[in-house]
């Protein structure tokens, strides 16, 4: 069998795209008048469509799904976290 084209993937490990990537996006973005995406938000979706990865990276990131969490100690017992928690439901500091 004779080969008649081959193709060479350099894309990735053989190549470090992340700089072109960044700079590619930095530059759209620019291009339209939007101030570029933080460098994880674009690496994040890397593997995606271009117009899917550049929507995505646009987008402000999600709350942390700790916002608004107590902390409790671990010297606590189940009793004292229960009643910590029914006082603070009536609008009481624990």
């Amino acid at each position: 069998m004779e080969l008649s084209l081959v193709v060479f993937a350099v894309e990735g490990t053989p190549v470090d795209s992340q700089a072109l990537i960044l700079e590619g996006f930095a530059h759209a973005f620019a291009a339209v008048g939007r101030s570029t995406p933080p460098r994880r938000a674009v690496l994040n979706h890397l593997g995606l469509s271009l117009p899917e990865a550049a929507t995505r990276a646009a987008k402000p990131p999600k709350p942390s799904r700790t916002a608004g969490m107590t902390v409790i100690p671990a010297s606590l017992s189940p009793r004292q976290i229960h009643s910590a928690g029914s006082t603070q439901k009536r609008g009481k500091a624990a």
